[in-house]
């Protein structure tokens, strides 16, 4: 798996216009455009950090942005955004949908490194409009993730401490 994330690279900054010329064609709707946009202005304005995976051919196919929350008071690294071109949605690399690949990269290289700076325990992803088929996905794909529903709002959690 570790050979997978060669392909991502870290972003504190990104430039607007590039990205979303790279990603032109591969939105299945606004709003995924919309919130890829609202991504990058919060990447550029140092509120999180963005995680692109390239192809072969050094073209972004896929994101992850990723910020500190909290969440039922707990503390947590939050999935701001996860983003897969739809070319790519249905497509596995080495047995693994690239969501999973961003996923496990971020409990795998990203949270030890940050974890003994600042406290605590879980991922969280906030499934985009509350989608059920969206969130059965999440918690098929990522065998440790369990949901927390609070009134209307369902959050999955990955336990990483």
């Amino acid at each position: 798996m570790e050979t997978l994330f060669l392909n991502i690279l870290k972003h504190k900054k990104v430039d607007k216009v590039w990205l979303l010329k790279q990603f032109e064609g591969q939105f299945k709707t606004e709003r995924e455009r919309n919130l890829l946009v609202e991504a990058i202005k919060s990447c550029n304005k140092r509120q999180s950090t963005l995680y692109i995976y390239y192809d072969e051919n050094q073209k972004p196919i896929a994101l992850i942005n990723l910020e500190f929350d909290k969440v039922y008071e707990l503390p947590i690294v939050s999935v701001g955004y996860l983003f897969v071109s739809k070319d790519y949605r249905k497509q596995k690399i080495q047995n693994l949908y690239l969501s999973q690949i961003l996923v496990f990269y971020t409990i795998k290289v990203i949270i030890p490194q940050i974890q003994d700076l600042i406290q605590f325990s879980h991922l969280g992803l906030y499934p985009d409009q509350q989608n059920e088929k969206l969130i059965n996905h999440y918690l098929n794909i990522i065998p440790t993730s369990y949901k927390i529903k609070d009134k209307k709002d369902i959050w999955i959690f990955i336990k990483v401490k």
